[in-house]
């Protein structure tokens, strides 16, 4: 069992961000970012930004019928279950996308081959999947929703920190033969 807790994300934010229970961790350190933005103004700036996309998303993915998603299976991955430049094509989209590399440019600006690149897009998508899971488990696909509240919160939260934390877990079964005999394998 893995559980990741992220400064820069993971289901990606500011890494290969990964969706859990609670929405959006980290699955790599950055390494070498020091700096932050994302101050109390620039929050506020970017809240209704994410509601707006949220609601755009949630849009289309009603459309595509991916949304409202089955009690058993509440999670949607981009590329899996819907087309990722069906989502990109909605206005609210390149707003949020434009606000968060103008908020964070230590994550997002400067050229394609700098080490430990993070991208918007990785966040956004990251944001979008842990909405839909939180919804799915309220089973209120509504962009104003506590769920959506919860994931905004998240999202900054994610932005705002200096370093990443991945915490693993490794679970060990013993196993025995029928006879209760030692076995020697290799």
């Amino acid at each position: 069992m893995k559980r990741g807790r992220a400064s820069a994300g993971q289901a990606g934010i500011g890494c290969k961000i990964h969706r859990s229970v609670d929405g959006i961790g980290a699955s790599r350190s950055r390494g070498g970012h020091s700096s932050h933005n994302g101050g109390v103004n620039e929050q506020a700036e970017l809240r209704p930004s994410c509601r707006a996309f949220i609601a755009a998303a949630f849009d289309v993915l009603r459309e595509e019928h991916v949304i409202p998603t089955p009690i058993f299976h509440p999670y949607v991955a981009v590329g899996r279950d819907y087309f990722g430049d069906t989502v990109r094509a909605v206005a609210e989209y390149h707003t949020l996308e434009t606000q968060l590399n103008d908020a964070y440019p230590e994550r997002f600006a400067g050229p394609v081959p700098r080490p430990h690149a993070e991208f918007a897009t990785t966040y956004i998508f990251s944001f979008l999947e842990a909405c839909v899971a939180r919804c799915a488990r309220d089973g209120n696909f509504d962009a104003d929703s506590p769920a959506v509240d919860e994931s905004i919160d998240e999202l900054l939260a994610v932005l705002g920190r200096l370093s990443d934390e991945i915490v693993c877990c490794r679970h060990v079964s013993h196993l025995t033969t029928t006879s209760g005999a030692e076995v020697q394998i290799g």
